[in-house]
């Protein structure tokens, strides 16, 4: 039963470490290649929720780029609150696009949580395995 058990939780570990790998390898590539900034939050736009009645409310941030001109992108990620408008946060920026940009928070979130919930599962698995094979000594 342990090894059933066990095994379980080492196939959630790779769901969560699998895909937490490849969007910080996704991340770490956008943070060398793109442009690190400083853009004002201008508004929000609305965007749909997981259940039909949230909004969850994804910041715009206008940048001014090296060459004078200013830019506007929509951020991927939002939230229940309306963002600060005129707030100031750090931006990552296509510099062969600067309307294509993110938060540079949320660069590292998903990745951080995806891997420590994966570590935690694994972590189990670990466990479980080494209780099952000391109780069958």
């Amino acid at each position: 039963m342990q090894y059933v058990m066990g095994s379980i939780v080492l196939a959630v570990a790779g769901l969560c470490l699998i895909p937490g790998f490849l969007i910080l390898r996704k991340s770490w590539q956008r943070a060398a290649g793109w442009t690190i900034a400083y853009g004002v939050v201008t508004g929000a736009e609305s965007g749909g929720g997981l259940s039909g009645e949230a909004n969850v409310y994804l910041p715009t941030v206008e940048i001014c780029c090296p060459d004078g001109r200013r830019y506007t992108f929509r951020a991927s990620s939002g939230s229940g609150r309306y963002p600060s408008t005129g707030a100031t946060v750090k931006v990552v920026y296509n510099p062969e696009d600067p309307t294509e940009g993110e938060l540079f928070w949320d660069l590292w979130v998903w990745p951080f949580v995806l891997l420590l919930l994966g570590s935690f599962f694994l972590m189990f698995a670990i466990l479980t395995y080494a209780g099952s094979v000391f109780a069958e000594s």
